[in-house]
């Protein structure tokens, strides 16, 4: 428009000056003023007009454009901005996160990887948000700058602020992702130390409920050998294997206790880190539940035992009394049997009978 608005300049100036070079010619010559130089007159104005006209809308273009550009240059302005707030969100995040990983203690606590779960996703949201941001960011500075240049405009400072911006929040982004990934990394082993407790609990269970089994065979082999009467030996065997037997099922029980307990807090962690929970829970739970039936059985065996000790006792409790008895009554026996000696002795004469001699003979043989 520029352009054509000068060669009409051009044009109509050139139009004018034939204009007036035809009129001048025709008066000195005395003759009449052809009509081109009206027609030369007319079309200069008109030309002159059209340049105007021209030159007025391309500066009003030039208006537009610059407020295209300065348009995109503002929004290159706020993606900046946005990308800048994205990536101190990311950085906060990572930084919050950073602080519920060094609270995890050891082992930890199910509230502890809670915690680190909800800053982990928290941290990849940010740094979700902060690499769209960093986008925006980047495409608004690339289409300020190519319409900057498209326009023949100096590129906006914005521009360089946006790609600065954009930069700023991928960076954010990468090391905000990078910190979930470890993070994740660190509650998986807090997780999976935990069930190796548990697998480490099954099997000492295991031992336990073993041993408890083994303890109550042998009780049951010293019970089985007890005669009757049973001897101070033979009873002395069994309370040795019974409080072996109870020792084992205290063991046991406590095995299983620890077992129950290693179980729970693996599950407990694995559900608070959003995790499988490890196979060794439900080891660890069945291995409590034989050690706790081993000591059971165990303990009822010990009692049934007492009961067959205390029996026997109890009966050779009763044979001492029967046995005294009968030493009473012998003892009275022999009293007699002395008194009537005495008393046949007492009647002997001087000189004897033979019957006097005779029931002497009888009752020192009764005494």
């Amino acid at each position: 428009a520029i352009a054509a608005a000068t060669e009409a300049n051009t044009q109509a100036a050139e139009a004018t000056a034939a204009a007036n070079a035809a009129s001048a010619a025709a008066l000195a010559a005395n003759e009449a003023v052809p009509a081109s130089v009206a027609a030369a007159n007319t079309a200069a104005a008109a030309a002159t007009a059209a340049a105007s006209t021209a030159n007025t809308a391309a500066a009003n273009s030039e208006v537009t454009t610059d407020g295209k550009v300065a348009d995109l240059a503002a929004a290159a302005t706020a993606a900046a901005t946005t990308a800048n707030t994205a990536a101190a969100a990311a950085a906060t995040a990572q930084t919050e996160l950073a602080t519920a990983v060094a609270a995890l203690t050891d082992p930890a606590t199910p509230a502890q990887l809670a915690a680190v779960e909800i800053k982990q996703a928290a941290a990849i949201a940010a740094a979700t948000t902060a690499t769209t941001q960093a986008a925006e960011a980047t495409a608004a500075a690339d289409a300020a700058s190519a319409a900057a240049l498209a326009a023949n405009e100096t590129v906006p400072a914005s521009v360089a602020v946006a790609a600065t911006a954009a930069a700023a929040a991928t960076a954010a982004a990468t090391s905000a992702n990078t910190a979930a990934t470890h993070s994740e990394t660190t509650t998986d082993g807090k997780v999976a130390d935990l069930a190796a407790v548990a697998t480490a609990a099954a099997t000492a269970a295991t031992a336990a409920a073993a041993a408890a089994t083994t303890a109550q065979t042998e009780l049951a082999s010293a019970v089985a050998a007890l005669m009757d009467p049973a001897t101070p030996a033979q009873l002395a065997a069994v309370e040795v294997k019974q409080a072996a037997a109870i020792a084992a099922a205290t063991e046991a029980n406590t095995k299983a206790a620890e077992a129950t307990a290693a179980a729970n807090a693996a599950s407990a962690a694995a559900l608070a880190a959003n995790e499988t929970v490890p196979a060794s829970v439900a080891a660890a739970n069945t291995a409590a539940a034989a050690a706790t039936a081993a000591a059971s059985a165990a303990n009822s065996a010990a009692a049934n035992s007492e009961v067959t000790t205390d029996g026997k006792v109890a009966d050779l409790a009763a044979a001492a009394t029967a046995a005294a008895i009968s030493a009473n009554t012998a003892a009275a026996a022999a009293i007699t049997a002395q008194t009537e000696l005495a008393t046949a002795v007492a009647a002997l004469t001087d000189p004897a009978t033979p019957a006097q001699l005779a029931a002497v003979e009888v009752k020192q043989a009764a005494a």
